[in-house]
This record gives C-alpha cells, structure tokens and sequence, in this order.
C-alpha cells in the first residue's frame, strides 16, 4: 500500500505486470468463492483490480443484496463472487444489514456464468430461508443475464415442477427482458420500484463496463467487513464522504478503498485536490483511513500498474 499521505491514481493496462501477488485471486481459484463478509482480507492492489475484474467476466458467478432504503433508492451489497452455498452466513449478514439501513425491501440476486437463468434448487432454497428470516421485506431470488439482458426471478412458485437441462434438473419460475442501460441513464433520480429495475442496475452499474464506484469497506487487519456498490460515478466529495461515513459505521470499517470508473479520472490535478479533501474529511469527521481511490480504466483482468 501507498504512505499515507500520497495520493496515487493507478490504471489498468494491458500485457504488463508489476509482479504484485494477488491474495484474493489465488484464494478464489483454490476455494471457488470469495467474501466480503467479514472473512477474506486485501493485501495488495492487485487485489482490488481482481475484484474489479470479476464483475465484468461472465464465466464469474457473483451474489448481491439489493436493498431499497425507505427513500426508495438501492444500496447494492456486494456478498461474494464464486459459487455459493444455500447457506445461512448470507441471510444473517443481509438481516443485520436490513436493520441497520431500515430496507423497505430485499432482493437476492446473482448472474450464473455465461448467461444460464435457470433455477437449481439451492436458489430455491436460500431463498425459502431468506423469507423465513426477513419477513415481508424480502421479495423474490433474481438471477441475472448481463449479457442476454434477461432476467428469472425464483422463489414466487415453489411447488412448480423441476425440468432436465443440460445443467441437471432446474426450474425457469419467470423469464423477463430488461434495458441493459435503462436505469443507468436515470441513475441519478430513479429509484427502485420493480424487479426489471433490480435486473437493470445490478447488469449495468455492477456487471458491465459502465462508470461505476464502489467502497471496499476494510477493519484495522485490512479484513473486508463489506463491499458497497454506490449509484453515481461522479466524485461528488461531500457525498463520497457522506456515504463512506455511514458505510464505515455501520459495518464496522476503520479504512476504506474506494475504485471503479468515473469520467473524472481524465482531470488528474481537479482529481487529485478531491481525493485530498475527502481524505482529510473521512479522518476529521470519522477518523477513517481512505487508502487510496483507484481507477480501473481499461480491460478487467489485467495488472495494476502506477503512473508517476
């Protein structure tokens, strides 16, 4: 990691290497998952820039809680990338994190690698269990097509019988089309109000190559306690701060990355004045430790390499 003190916009380049040993990468190629759930922690940029990469690689299964705050905007909850269990470890962070925000409604939501929608009986299971534990806030599982721009939403027919695939016996509840860049284009106004809407902010903000922030949210032994999907991608300080703020708080966070993309990057001296102000505002106000803000221009799975 970079001192304290000095700001660094890093970039993404293709067919090069720093030699930066990527923990997180190594660990999901052994394990087949990785979480952000107060388990796994970052040890280095390559990391990030591996967790980047993830959202834009369709053959990468990634699990999301979207939750819509009682101002009906979504705060997207990033819970792991790989495969998943039906496991409980995902209900009770989404239920604390429910309680935590007040969330009006819960979504469960992944995409299966390389555009599969169908429904395997894990799917309806975790989502049988996350209506047990949260109650009339949770709505129905979506899986995600980022690619095709289709949606199935599982948990509404449970007893609907199982049919054979080329992936075993799975269920397809509900197939619907959405606008790839739909909500993206009224980011900034729209809130959530249906399941096209889910589909469409998690597809465009989260696994496609549009401008996007996130909030690596870190403890002191730099563990992930959450990995917080914003809904802008301008680099708004007083908004960044106040976010980061709350989002610290609330998962317990001492130290904070934040990355993505954002048309700002360009503007390298107005860009680095910003970091410099929301830096010293997240220590002054919260005692926060913002390591760096990242910019992952370029293609997703490549090597992080620092412009001086």
């Amino acid at each position: 990691m970079e001192k304290e003190d000095t700001p660094i916009t890093r970039w993404i380049e293709r067919s090069r290497s720093n030699g930066d040993h990527s923990y997180v990468k190594n660990k999901y190629f052994t394990d087949k998952n990785f979480s952000f759930m107060g388990t796994d922690t970052i040890r280095s940029y390559s990391d990030v820039a591996f967790i980047f990469g993830t959202l834009q690689n369709p053959t990468v299964e990634n699990v999301f809680a979207l939750h819509v705050l009682p101002s009906g905007k979504p705060l997207v909850q990033h819970l792991s990338m790989g495969y998943y269990f039906a496991s409980y470890i995902y209900i009770e962070t989404i239920k604390n994190t429910a309680s935590r925000f007040n969330s009006k409604e819960v979504y469960f939501v992944h995409n299966y690698p390389l555009g599969d929608i169908f429904t395997r009986e894990a799917d309806i299971d975790i989502c049988r269990k996350f209506k047990k534990t949260l109650g009339n806030i949770a709505k129905d599982g979506v899986n995600i097509n980022s690619v095709g721009g289709e949606y199935s939403i599982f948990g509404r027919y449970e007893d609907e019988a199982a049919i054979r695939t080329q992936y075993g016996f799975s269920r397809m509840l509900y197939v619907a089309e959405f606008d790839n860049q739909g909500f993206y284009k009224n980011i900034e106004s729209k809130q959530i109000k249906n399941y096209t809407d889910v589909a469409s902010i998690i597809s465009w903000q989260r696994l496609n190559t549009g401008n996007n922030l996130s909030l690596l949210i870190l403890n002191n032994q730099y563990v992930i306690m959450s990995n917080i999907h914003l809904d802008y991608s301008d680099v708004n300080e007083k908004k960044i701060v106040e976010d980061t703020i709350l989002y610290s708080i609330n998962f317990g966070g001492t130290q904070v990355i934040i990355y993505g993309r954002s048309n700002e990057f360009g503007k390298t001296q107005l860009f680095n004045n910003k970091f410099q102000v929301i830096k010293k505002e997240l220590k002054d106000k919260a005692n926060v430790n913002l390591i760096d803000f990242i910019n992952m221009k370029g293609v997703p799975d490549l090597d992080l390499i620092k412009r001086n």
